[in-house]
C-alpha cells in the first residue's frame, strides 16, 4: 500500500488515501510487503501506516459506521449475527467496555467484530490456530484457554 516508500521516505497522497479508504471501508487489517522486506525505509513505512490508521480510526463516526455496515450486511444476519447485533447494541447503549466470547471456530468473534462495538472484544478459544487467526481481526484480543466443558 506504500509502494513508493520502497525508495522514498514519504508516501504519495494517493497511497495515504488508499490506506484511509481501506479503513473507512471496514478492513480488519492493512499490510505492507515490499516496503518492509526490501525497502530502504521499513521502519518509517510501518510508522506512517500506523499513524494513518490511528488517525482514521479516531475520525470514524462509530454510530454511522455501524449503521452502514449493518445496512450492507443485514440480509446476511442469521441467529448468530442477530445475537452479535444485540450484544453490540446493548454494550453501546449501556457503555459496557468489554465483551467476552467463548469460541471454538472464531466465527462468533468475527461476527461480533463486524458490528464494530465500542467495547473491547476478548475471544477465548482452546485452539491456538483460531487465536492466531483472530489476532488479525479488528478489535479482537484472542486468549488461549483450556477447553471448556460447560458454560
Amino acid at each position: 500500500m506504500l509502494d513508493t516508500m520502497i525508495y522514498n521516505p514519504t508516501p504519495t497522497r494517493a497511497e495515504v488515501n488508499d490506506i484511509a479508504n481501506a479503513i473507512y471501508d471496514g478492513a480488519d487489517a492493512v499490510m505492507l510487503s515490499g516496503e518492509t522486506a526490501v525497502g530502504e525505509y521499513p521502519v518509517e513505512s510501518v510508522q506512517i501506516m500506523a499513524d494513518i490508521a490511528q488517525s482514521v480510526e479516531k475520525d470514524l463516526d462509530r454510530q454511522n459506521f455501524n449503521r452502514y455496515i449493518l445496512n450492507e450486511s443485514m440480509h446476511y444476519l442469521d441467529g448468530r449475527g442477530s445475537i452479535c447485533h444485540a450484544a453490540m447494541t446493548i454494550s453501546n447503549d449501556l457503555f459496557i467496555n468489554t465483551i467476552v466470547i467463548m469460541t471454538e471456530s472464531g466465527v462468533t468473534a468475527m461476527k461480533m467484530a463486524q458490528h464494530r462495538p465500542r467495547a473491547r472484544i476478548f475471544a477465548l478459544s482452546p485452539d491456538p490456530n483460531v487465536c492466531h487467526q483472530l489476532a488479525l481481526i479488528w478489535g479482537i484480543t484472542p486468549l488461549l484457554v483450556n477447553s471448556v466443558t460447560s458454560t
